[in-house]
């Protein structure tokens, strides 16, 4: 390989991937758990937490912090990070004890979120992350 690869390599190599956490979907759980023991009904439910959680996958590399939807029809959207203006993060009840929260990123193109990372473990960790690759950028 030569060096010029083996940077755009380390370039587009994720630093983090992720799906939204488990707690996203607490609720689900539990009304799954019941139709579960009551009807068996519950593994439609607890299949429907599965497909939703694989249609969201997040990504920050060192260059692009990305969402891609979808399972079979896919979209993505990715916004630059030394494009990124803000970053919020909010945390709610019990999965924001655990450290789950939402993520808006939004870049300078525009006034809403462009990128919302939902429902992920360690948002904070998350966040910080940007913010680093934000002073390496």
């Amino acid at each position: 390989m030569t060096e010029a690869a083996d940077q755009e390599n380390s370039a587009t190599a994720p630093l983090w991937r992720g799906h939204p956490s488990h707690w996203r979907y607490f609720w689900w759980w539990v009304v799954g758990v019941l139709l579960l023991a009551a009807y068996g009904a519950g593994l439609i439910v607890i299949a429907g937490i599965f497909i939703a959680r694989a249609r969201h996958s997040y990504m920050v590399t060192p260059r692009l912090v990305m969402i891609e939807e979808g399972l079979v029809a896919k979209s993505s959207n990715e916004v630059r990070i030394h494009d990124v203006r803000s970053i919020n993060m909010a945390k709610r009840g019990i999965s924001g004890l655990f450290g789950v929260g939402d993520l808006e990123i939004s870049s300078a193109a525009t006034d809403k979120a462009e990128i919302i990372f939902h429902g992920i473990p360690h948002a904070s960790q998350v966040r910080d992350l940007l913010r680093q690759q934000q002073g390496n950028a």
